[in-house]
């Protein structure tokens, strides 16, 4: 593992991401021009799949799609994808970038003083609404269920939908992005009135 944002000489952050990576199976199923397109009228400046609700929406498929999870324990569910975004190498690679090369990291002093995540997660919030963030996770987790993306334990999604017939898949399909999307805002209005307390 490699800290401060320094590589060892000759790595690259590709090469330290294994071939077997669930970030390289989930970044097959993300049509990152599609996406950029849907989020366009909420977000005009977006030009890659480093623009705020791309990273976020990788985000939301990372905490609830990766075979390991996030281990939020008893810190805030944004400290939680920070310290994991941090140490993770192929989180690194999957969202195109180190925490700190985004400003909101900079003035991250601990983990209870995350006015911080606000460059990604609450311009999302903010701006796109709960039903476009839902079509966005039902697209991508469509593309993962039809491409069987395995996970390793079985209270995993993409363990369990594969043994589903198509119709039920669907069903799910749908139910897991209704869920993740108001998890999503009801996360982010929890953290900020915390944070005003």
């Amino acid at each position: 593992m490699w800290t401060m944002g320094v590589i060892p000489l000759g790595l690259t952050l590709e090469m330290l991401v294994s071939e077997n990576s669930f970030a390289r199976r989930l970044e097959k199923q993300m049509d990152f021009d599609w996406l950029i397109n849907q989020v366009k009228p909420y977000f005009p400046d977006a030009q890659d799949r480093t623009a705020a609700p791309v990273r976020a929406l990788c985000l939301v498929l990372l905490e609830h799609l990766e075979p390991y999870g996030l281990p939020c324990g008893d810190k805030p569910f944004l400290a939680s994808i920070y310290e994991n975004w941090r140490d993770n190498n192929a989180y690194m690679w999957l969202l195109q970038g180190v925490p700190w090369d985004i400003p909101a990291y900079q003035a991250l002093s601990d983990f209870g003083d995350i006015p911080a995540f606000a460059d990604i997660v609450y311009p999302v919030a903010d701006k796109l609404p709960p039903e476009v963030l839902r079509g966005l996770l039902t697209h991508v987790l469509t593309n993962c269920a039809a491409s069987r993306i395995a996970a390793e334990y079985p209270d995993q999604p993409l363990y369990y939908m594969n043994s589903l017939p198509n119709g039920e898949q669907a069903d799910e399909v749908e139910r897991l992005a209704r869920d993740y999307a108001e998890q999503f805002y009801q996360e982010i209005a929890a953290y900020r009135e915390l944070a005003v307390q």
